[in-house]
Parts: structure tokens; sequence; C-alpha cells
């Protein structure tokens, strides 16, 4: 299993040498692949944000201390004051 390493914020990623074994000499196809990873989880990275920051505006324009008028799933609550 590869090994991980902490340093100024980015992963590093230590591979074993099995998994050297299966890169080597199709470098370009892996560095393909892992280019179009690091979109993808750049795009799901932008979505969370956004995601975020949708929620805490939504929070926003609410009283902390009222009531749910609604459950998680959106189902309205029954039988509030």
């Amino acid at each position: 299993m590869s090994e991980q390493k902490e340093s100024s914020g980015l992963t590093l990623c230590r591979l074993t040498p099995e998994q050297m074994a299966i890169i080597q000499g199709k470098e370009q196809q892996f560095l393909t692949v892992f280019k179009q990873q690091l979109a993808e989880e750049a795009k799901t990275n932008e979505l969370l944000i956004l995601l975020i920051q949708a929620l805490a505006t939504e929070q926003d324009d609410q009283d902390p201390d009222s009531l749910a008028t609604t459950y998680m799933d959106g189902t309205p609550v029954r039988g509030l004051p």
C-alpha cells in the first residue's frame, strides 16, 4: 500500500515498488489519468464550497432560536404551536 506524508498542506504519496513497476513504461497514461482525477477533484471541491456557502447563507436568514418547521429530509413538522 502506498504511504502518504503531509507536507505544507499538500499530501505527498510514496509508491511501493509494486506500484512503481505497474507505472513504469506507462508514465504518460498514468499522468493523463492522474491529471483527469485532479481536475475532477477540483470540480468536487468547488461544488462543496458552493454548498457550504449556500447553507451558511440560508442559516443567516433564520432565527437560530426558532423551532424547525421541517425535518432534514424536507418533511414538514406537524403539531407546531
